[in-house]
């Protein structure tokens, strides 16, 4: 399975969970993350990694979107992502009951041979450690369509609330930067699944980071895929960073985890641990280059090694509370469709039908009509379990009328999985869209593209997008 250039980019993504960080002051934010334990495994999945961002819809109900990752067996590149909503309600002053319902799709690590469709059902306990912190205990059921993942599940986790309606509760995260990045990865002398040598690893895809307690520390998640050297590797991670001015140039150095795989690459169940070093040049006030040297170990499988990462970052302020930029932004989700060309699969694969995504994309405006756009993309639908897009572009958005506008967007970025014949995974995409007012707050839109693989033939599906868009601003 994979993803690439976003902003989740995503899957969510990264840049898709900023649209939920960016809610309204008055509507609370909660932010979960667990380990979900298959109580009785009928593949090399045993756990999955699970993070949730959603946003209060009522004191009782927030809705958001969710990402599950393999986190231990033999799993690592199996992803699953999709919208999730939660329903709790106080049984005393610390103790609540949860329920949860998680629809989406994905796959990978050669166990999802179907669609990829993923429902989750469960109800739990949450008890609450401080006015912010909760505990959570539940269990649910858990199906993946045409496979054998899932069955009971025990989950446990931690849950934070964000600018909740109470007194003391603490604001929502601020906004540092967004930064899109390429990375290579010159694995050490190992090999991959198959048995042959693992190849260095070119990777496109990008990070939010927020500002956290204590002078030059922040808080970042990040997502990418391969473009070269692994069709299908993905990786989702999360951390902490320092910084250090030195004048014009920062120093800087981070550490990681987060959960990878795909691609034949050798993550075992998919842990990844990352750290590094690296320096900062500031080109204005708002965009700086960045160069980093570290390493990556998969604790649990055979992959490990170096990478280099650059980075273009733009900033959003110098601290929490003192010179910050407005910025606008638009999330935009839905579901796309996609009438395969004839080339779209690899040869020998038998499947033929036509593939349905779950989708999501943020827009960073640098204009009123002209903007970045991070997109990421998993299927639910056709046949092609571990299918997944991630796309990072240019778009440019006209009114037609104060209820009509158009956009027309090109991206590039990577695809893989599935049995898809993305050609060592750098695609390009472009698209029109249709939009129409709904409110002030909420558009609908109707899109038509064409995506395809840049390498020599293979995928060059059409395809039919239906979602909805919303505005929001940061500063």
């Amino acid at each position: 399975m994979h993803m690439a250039w976003t902003d989740h980019l995503t899957r969510t993504t990264a840049l898709a969970c900023l649209g939920l960080f960016a809610a309204p002051t008055a509507q609370a934010l909660d932010v979960k993350t667990g380990i979900a334990v298959i109580q009785d495994p009928q593949t090399t999945i045993e756990t999955l990694n699970y993070v949730y961002v959603g946003k209060a819809l009522t004191p009782n109900l927030s809705f958001g979107q969710a990402v599950y990752s393999a986190a231990t067996g033999d799993g690592g590149g199996a992803f699953f992502w999709g919208y999730e909503a939660a329903y709790e309600r106080a049984l005393s002053d610390r103790l609540s009951f949860v329920g949860t319902a998680f629809l989406g799709g994905g796959g990978g690590a050669s166990v999802v041979y179907g669609d990829g469709l993923m429902t989750r059902l469960g109800a739990g306990l949450s008890y609450a450690l401080t006015d912010a912190f909760r505990a959570e205990l539940g269990v649910s059921h858990l199906t993946v369509k045409d496979s054998d993942v899932g069955g009971t599940v025990i989950s446990a986790g931690i849950a934070y609330s964000f600018g909740a309606p109470t007194s003391d509760a603490p604001a929502r995260p601020v906004l540092r930067a967004v930064t899109p990045r390429a990375t290579l990865i010159s694995a050490d002398d190992i090999t991959t699944r198959s048995g042959s040598a693992q190849p260095t690893l070119a990777l496109a895809g990008a990070e939010v980071a927020f500002f956290s307690a204590g002078s030059g520390r922040e808080i970042f998640v990040a997502a990418d895929g391969a473009a070269k050297g692994g069709e299908g590797y993905m990786q989702l991670s999360a951390g902490l960073r320092q910084r250090w001015s030195l004048g014009p140039l920062d120093l800087f150095a981070d550490a990681a985890l987060g959960f990878g795989g795909g691609g034949d690459v050798d993550t075992g169940g998919g842990l990844l641990v990352m750290a590094g070093l690296g320096g900062t040049v500031s080109i204005d006030d708002r965009h700086a280059i960045e160069l980093a040297l570290g390493q990556t170990i998969a604790p649990d499988g055979a992959f490990s090694g170096r990478y280099a990462s650059a980075r273009i970052t733009r900033t959003f302020g110098d601290g929490p509370d003192t010179n910050r930029h407005p910025q606008a932004w638009q999330f935009q989700s839905g579901f796309t469709y996609q009438i395969p060309n004839d080339t779209f699969r690899k040869a020998g694969s038998g499947r033929t039908a036509a593939p349905i995504l779950q989708e999501s994309s943020v827009d960073m405006m640098l204009t009123d009509a002209l903007y970045v756009t991070g997109n990421a993309q998993t299927v639910v639908s056709g046949d092609a379990g571990g299918y997944a897009i991630g796309l990072v572009g240019l778009g440019y958005q006209m009114a037609l009328s104060p209820a009509w506008s158009i956009a027309v967007e090109g991206h590039i970025g990577a695809a893989g999985g599935g049995s898809v014949n993305a050609n060592g995974g750098l695609i390009g995409s472009a698209r029109f869209e249709l939009d129409y007012a709904l409110t002030d707050s909420v558009s609908l839109s109707l899109g038509v593209g064409q995506i395809r693989t840049l390498s020599g033939t293979g995928m060059a599906p059409t395809f039919v997008n239906l979602g909805v868009k919303i505005p929001f601003q940061t500063r």
